[in-house]
């Protein structure tokens, strides 16, 4: 097989991985959200809307500090 036919067939897969990787992504980022959105609607439910804010806007501000202090590690 001809070394451009090879290098064809190897930038499909690749473009096929990188594919497949963006579609688990995209469902681990739906799958997270909907888990988000569930947890806010019990606290919302629990505690008012003003709750529901000021639990998720925490929740951002520890998230960002963890992740600005330790290099993507999580801090709990």
């Amino acid at each position: 097989m001809p070394d451009a036919a090879i290098q064809a067939i190897r930038e499909e897969r690749s473009a096929s991985l990188e594919l497949r990787l963006a579609a688990q992504k995209a469902d681990l980022i739906r799958i997270e959200t909907a888990k988000i959105e569930g947890s806010l609607r019990a606290i919302r439910d629990v505690a008012g809307m003003n709750g529901a804010q000021a639990a998720a806007q925490a929740a951002l501000q520890r998230v960002s500090r963890a992740h600005m202090n330790d290099n993507d590690g999580w801090v709990a």
